[in-house]
């Protein structure tokens, strides 16, 4: 599919604050003038990640808007108006998307089961640290890795970080 115009911009840049968590947007154009824009991103442990997770993250935008493209080369009403409305004057687009979202700095928690990703990241920290996470939640919780609700996932990611 042919494309006349691309336009990135990096809506985070990763940082410590931030957990190095980059987000991007690429927005491409059809010669025909319909826009399509999609939000990619990448996470990484420290600042020696920064550019590849710049570059990941942008590669991520772009692929998804790429597999968008096909969607509203197609010239009925229905396919166009409903990728029109994520221009990037649009509330909807990601930039106005993201800026309404609170920091990484106070992640979710509660008492809903850990995520995936958490749990990942302290059997990351973990291993970093020579630390047995299964022994470690175990005398701190009471329970297994799997088992642990996002509070004390969160608490968990606060200590070893």
């Amino acid at each position: 599919m042919n494309i006349s115009n691309r336009n990135i911009q990096a809506l985070q840049i990763p940082n410590k604050d931030n957990k190095f968590h980059a987000v991007y947007e690429v927005c491409l154009t059809t010669p025909s003038g319909q826009t399509v824009c999609a939000v990619g991103e990448a996470k990484g442990k420290d600042e020696t990640e920064i550019k590849g997770l710049l570059q990941l993250a942008e590669e991520d935008a772009h692929a998804r808007a790429e597999a968008m493209l096909p969607a509203v080369s197609h010239k009925d009403a229905d396919s166009t108006s409903s990728y029109d409305k994520w221009s990037n004057e649009s509330p909807l687009s990601a930039k106005n998307f993201y800026k309404n979202i609170p920091s990484v700095k106070n992640p979710g928690g509660g008492k809903k089961p850990a995520s995936s990703k958490q749990l990942e990241w302290i059997r990351n920290l973990c291993n970093d640290k020579g630390i047995d996470a299964e022994a470690y939640v175990l005398e701190k919780f009471g329970t297994d890795v799997s088992s642990l609700v996002g509070s004390q996932a969160d608490q968990i990611i606060k200590e070893l970080s």
